[in-house]
């Protein structure tokens, strides 16, 4: 070989775990500074990270009025500046629509009395727990079931 002893890739896990030439790429003060690192990152601004957030967050939560006024462009082109504020604003009128629809727009007769007789079920099931259960007080005695006949008094 030409270049002597050069690396050559393992064949196996067991070959790749027992490689200690490998250890020499895992010194990261040598990987930064061949990568010309070593100087300052340009990080966000915490209030650029706080506005930020509370748009997703009232984004998130449906107050578009709220992620509209929130929009920060400043560090954003014109172009970017410009969509954002142009989806900003229709999600705004999105957001309006959505209050002058009328309620009842999307009301079905049908299901609504579907819905209704779903619940009279439910109350009727529920009542009828109530009632047997130990919670309600009879008003009068219960009537006994043994009698001392065969037949049942007046009869």
């Amino acid at each position: 070989k030409a270049g002597g002893d050069s690396w050559v890739p393992p064949r196996s896990i067991q070959d790749t775990l027992a490689d200690r030439r490998l250890e020499k790429f895992m010194d990261f003060d040598k990987m930064v500074e061949r990568d010309g690192g070593g100087g300052t990152v340009e990080l966000p601004e915490f209030d650029d990270v706080i506005s930020r957030r509370k748009q997703r967050e009232a984004m998130q939560e449906g107050r578009v009025e709220d992620a509209a006024m929130i929009i920060d462009t400043r560090g954003l082109g014109k172009k970017a500046a410009r969509n954002a504020e142009r989806k900003a604003a229709a999600m705004q009128r999105e957001a309006e629509m959505e209050e002058e629809k009328n309620p009842f727009e999307d009301l079905n007769i049908l299901k609504l009395l579907e819905n209704g007789a779903w619940v009279g079920i439910g109350l009727l099931v529920v009542w009828e727990i109530y009632i047997n259960s130990p919670l309600f007080d009879r008003a009068a005695p219960l009537i006994p079931v043994v009698y001392d006949e065969v037949t049942p008094p007046g009869m």
